[in-house]
């Protein structure tokens, strides 16, 4: 049997407060006048959580596009050592819109998934098939990511950041 939206909202607001498995105890931490604004805004994560995900056409949609996406780079990696690119809105990829740099890009024949952590984890079962770099906090930070989260960003965009700072 699933949970409703109800049964996620009164299991999330118990484990808050009792310091279940959310690991958030709050007890003694918070007020008791604050309680009832916490719950309420509590209720608005759920209900922005159901909201999104609704399923509909639209989200279909997306999951085919992923499906192909995926496949695609199953054939070839689109990407290139030294290609900027960024990780596409809606994938779970933190970041969408700055720029990475790919250090390397593997063939599909080369890439292995990576069966490390719990089977409950999002990278559990990644298809590691580039490594890239971003400026997080000003520091130069490395990972595996999968191609098919990722669009290559246009010259447009890439001569766009690159004038931000050549002005006086």
């Amino acid at each position: 049997m699933s949970k409703t939206a109800k049964d996620f909202e009164e299991d999330l607001i118990k484990d808050i407060l009792v310091g279940g498995p959310t690991m958030i105890p709050i007890s003694g931490k918070v007020a008791p006048e604050d309680v009832g604004t916490l719950l309420e805004m509590i209720k608005g994560v759920v209900s922005r959580f159901v909201a999104s995900n609704e399923v509909n056409k639209e989200s279909m949609d997306r999951l085919r596009a992923a499906s192909t996406a995926y496949d695609q780079t199953r054939i070839d990696n689109p990407f290139n050592a030294g290609d900027f690119v960024t990780p596409l809105e809606g994938y779970g990829v933190k970041y969408a819109g700055v720029p990475h740099i790919v250090l390397e890009a593997l063939h599909p024949t080369q890439a292995d998934a990576s069966f490390n952590g719990q089977q409950d984890s999002n990278s559990y079962g990644m298809y590691n098939d580039m490594r890239v770099a971003v400026l997080i906090g000003g520091e130069v930070t490395a990972f595996w990511a999968e191609t098919y989260t990722y669009r290559k960003m246009s010259e447009e965009e890439i001569a766009k950041l690159d004038a931000k700072g050549d002005k006086p």
